[in-house]
């Protein structure tokens, strides 16, 4: 998994690539927790993750909550066939509502 991130006009935005599962999520988990304090909206751009299993859905609750708390906001960009399928079966495609960037669909 690689992470990348970048600090845009509405916050912060990280992209991640590869597997989102229980090998990497406290590693992923970590990283993310020190872009939260100072991100009033932190956009995750997810089309480059290959593979997410439930530690990888919990992550992104987890995320959002941490978030929520603060009154910031979670959104998720180009999320990827795996992760759309993950969040479908998993009842939270509505929960979580997939933008599709207008930058990297051009």
């Amino acid at each position: 998994m690689s992470v990348d991130s970048t600090q845009v006009q509405e916050g912060c935005r990280a992209a991640l690539e590869g597997e989102l599962n229980i090998y990497r999520a406290a590693e992923i988990h970590s990283w993310l927790s020190t872009l939260l304090p100072r991100c009033r909206r932190l956009e995750l751009e997810l089309s480059g993750v290959t593979d997410i299993d439930m530690a990888g859905v919990q992550l992104l609750l987890l995320v959002k909550r941490e978030l929520s708390v603060r009154g910031h906001h979670l959104h998720l960009l180009d999320s990827s066939h795996a992760v759309t399928d993950a969040l479908t079966l998993c009842g939270l495609s509505t929960h979580f509502a997939v933008e599709v960037d207008a930058r990297t669909s051009a």
